[in-house]
């Protein structure tokens, strides 16, 4: 459902004019904003929400290729009970910060293709929660990663000030450095490579930019 009232806001702007403002000189600012909520009671109950903000700045040091950076914060809480009443509750926060370099390559008057190669760290704070019968386990989980990430994707401007950007391509290489602790003891620390290539048409985000020239 999400994909496609995506998709559809894109058919739906395809038809104005517009003239895109990605040359020299040029500042923009912009945020994500991704809600989720997902429940299933069938067999037992399944309940997971989420939320992230993700603001950010650019500035175009030359036409077509901009300088960004940014950060995002995030929070997920999902519940499930099972029938025969084992409960596993978790609560994910977490935040990302970010910058890179950004290239524009046009497709049509209104309509580019984008690139994006930086750097990133984040935080995952990670707690939960299992129940079962008289049993109570707790665990908390730390996570920082360090490292590279690239993404492609698409951006259409509906005026010469305003433009939507869909990601549909991520990728990344992280330093990884976790530190768990279980039931009040330290059960895992350890340092770790991860590297990540995903889609994002299964859910995707949907970010508005607002540019405007600055003193050249």
């Amino acid at each position: 459902m999400k994909k496609s009232v995506l998709l559809a806001v894109f058919l739906l702007v395809a038809g104005f004019p517009a003239w895109a403002q990605v040359e020299k000189g040029t500042h923009a600012v912009g945020a994500t904003v991704s809600l989720n909520r997902y429940e299933a009671t069938s067999q037992g109950l399944n309940l997971s929400k989420s939320i992230s903000f993700t603001p950010e700045y650019a500035y175009f040091f030359a036409d077509n290729w901009s300088v960004l950076g940014g950060s995002s914060i995030g929070n997920r809480d999902r519940k499930v009970v099972s029938p025969s009443g084992q409960i596993f509750h978790r609560i994910e926060k977490t935040f990302r910060a970010f910058s890179g370099v950004r290239k524009h390559i046009p497709i049509q008057d209104q309509l580019f293709l984008i690139g994006t190669f930086g750097l990133e760290y984040l935080f995952d704070n990670d707690k939960s929660e299992s129940i079962r019968e008289t049993k109570r386990s707790v665990s908390h989980i730390k996570t920082h990663e360090f490292g590279i990430f690239g993404n492609l994707g698409l951006i259409y401007f509906p005026s010469n000030r305003w433009s939507l950007e869909l990601i549909v391509l991520e990728a990344d290489l992280h330093r990884i450095r976790t530190n768990a602790l279980v039931d009040n003891e330290i059960n895992n620390y350890f340092n770790s490579w991860a590297l990540n290539l995903a889609g994002q048409m299964s859910s995707p985000s949907l970010a508005i930019r607002y540019y405007f020239l600055g003193d050249r």
